[in-house]
């Protein structure tokens, strides 16, 4: 009877188990290298890994799937949303309804994606292939706006300056992108193509314009077209918005970037303190992007190790304003280090334009 009671505990304690981890992303687990850790949060799920919280203690860190149980790593990816393309979020008459408007998105096995909407207008003597797309690699994210021009005219848009929009009043001017104009004629017809790069604060001008005109202007002539209201435009540009991080959604009341401070350096201390696993060389962080909602801020950490080995441990760096309050911070966990190595850590982290704008200097911080 005895042996019976202890069982039907046992089973009564795994689906409790099962229940919690299935209602609040909270996992118990011995991990590949026998670490057991118990109860911990899942606070966010990336490419290779997860940021995770202790639920009876204060901390957390940083797991690689590779350091997972293989069930345990399996259910956590389950836990991150697929990010729908962009075609994908358009309904398919509205992809593909007519040859005026299409919708495409690509997705590569290194992480690279790319959205695009492409958009034909015509006047009464020429007419123009738009094509904007978003395009993501490792460490960037472009804005692109691609244009082919047919008409009777030649017009020389590899000239500085030569494509503008209306929205709504405001004029948004670009220059092309060096090296990319091109020049076909085929069956009597002549084209020129040329790509220009844009901000994510100017293409949410032109998608979310009510009224949006476009003029193309060259040395040897002129040309322009009127965008009807209801375009595929529209429903890219919501999606660049709402895409404009990896995880993160944004909304339409954030301020405008004011953002002075670009690069940041901690200047640590001549020796390093004790019982600290080793000793910060140099910390500093920059910005590689930002738009009105968020700033890409990069970071790079390089530690020296004693001659003795230090365990594994977790540094956090943290951007802090004037003051010396934290305003953001990223988890690197574990950190392993070789008696007498001396290694350099990086990362990125998406912080809020707002602020960002109150980061003044940074902090390392090892557990």
């Amino acid at each position: 009877m005895k042996w019976q009671l202890v069982l039907t505990c046992g089973v009564i304690g795994f689906c409790e188990m099962f229940a919690l981890r299935a209602q609040t992303n909270i996992y118990s687990f011995t991990a590949n290298d026998g670490k057991f850790y118990h109860q911990i949060k899942i606070t966010r799920v990336d490419q290779d890994g997860v940021l995770y919280t202790y639920t009876q203690s204060a901390g957390g860190g940083r797991l690689k799937f590779s350091q997972l149980p293989e069930d345990i790593a399996d259910d956590i990816k389950a836990l991150k949303p697929r990010e729908k393309t962009f075609a994908d979020s358009l309904p398919a008459v509205s992809a593909k309804s007519s040859v005026a408007e299409a919708a495409s998105s690509n997705r590569a096995g290194n992480g690279e994606k790319s959205d695009s909407a492409t958009l034909a207008l015509t006047n009464n003597t020429a007419r123009a292939m738009f094509s904007f797309s978003r395009k993501v690699s490792t460490n960037d994210i472009q804005y692109l706006i691609a244009i082919t021009y047919y008409g009777t005219n030649y017009l020389g848009l590899g000239d500085a300056d030569s494509l503008t929009f209306d929205a709504d009043g405001a004029l948004v001017t670009y220059s092309p992108v060096p090296g990319t104009h091109r020049v076909e004629a085929s069956d009597n017809q002549m084209s020129e193509s040329q790509i220009y790069s844009s901000s994510l604060r100017d293409l949410q001008k032109i998608c979310e314009a009510r009224a949006l005109g476009v003029a193309l202007s060259g040395p040897l002539g002129n040309d322009n077209f009127a965008v009807p209201p209801a375009t595929i435009l529209k429903n890219f540009g919501h999606y660049c918005l709402t895409n404009a991080s990896a995880g993160s959604v944004i909304t339409h009341t954030a301020a405008a970037s004011n953002s002075t401070i670009t690069a940041i350096k901690f200047q640590p201390p001549t020796q390093p303190s004790a019982g600290q696993p080793a000793e910060i060389l140099d910390a500093t962080a920059r910005t590689i992007d930002d738009d009105p909602f968020t700033t890409q801020w990069a970071w790079k950490v390089t530690l020296h190790a004693p001659p003795t080995p230090p365990k594994d441990f977790l540094l956090e760096f943290q951007f802090l304003d004037a003051d010396g309050y934290v305003l953001a911070h990223e988890i690197e966990y574990p950190v392993k280090l070789s008696a007498g190595e001396t290694n350099t850590l990086t990362g990125q982290t998406a912080i809020k334009t707002a602020l960002s704008s109150r980061i003044k200097t940074c902090k390392v911080v090892m557990k």
